[in-house]
């Protein structure tokens, strides 16, 4: 039975820039890169690359699938810093850009 094995990329709330798209095509001849995401599918060999680093670089999560059981789901959340203004600022109903109707 052969390997095989996906790294999929995602972008939520920004498309890649065309930086980040040159330098996803540089990681590997399998890159399949569009406007919010990429892919890397091998049968053979592997992604030698840290996806962390990847995924840190250039995107908001990714998964991992292989055929013999592993599935991984990684997500990059804001700073904690970042995260607890944004909570305080929900709290209070003051998120820069929301329409509140109330």
């Amino acid at each position: 039975m052969s390997e095989y094995q996906v790294y999929e990329f995602q972008a939520i709330d920004r498309p890649l820039s065309a930086e980040d798209r040159e330098y996803l095509h540089s990681l590997s001849s399998r890159a399949q890169v569009g406007a919010t995401s990429a892919r890397y599918t091998y049968s053979f060999g592997d992604f030698r690359h840290q996806p962390e680093e990847v995924l840190d670089r250039c995107f908001d999560m990714m998964l991992y699938i292989a055929n013999f059981g592993v599935r991984r789901l990684v997500l990059r959340l804001p700073s904690p810093a970042a995260a607890s203004r944004w909570v305080g600022a929900e709290a209070s109903g003051t998120v820069e850009g929301s329409d509140s109707a109330d």
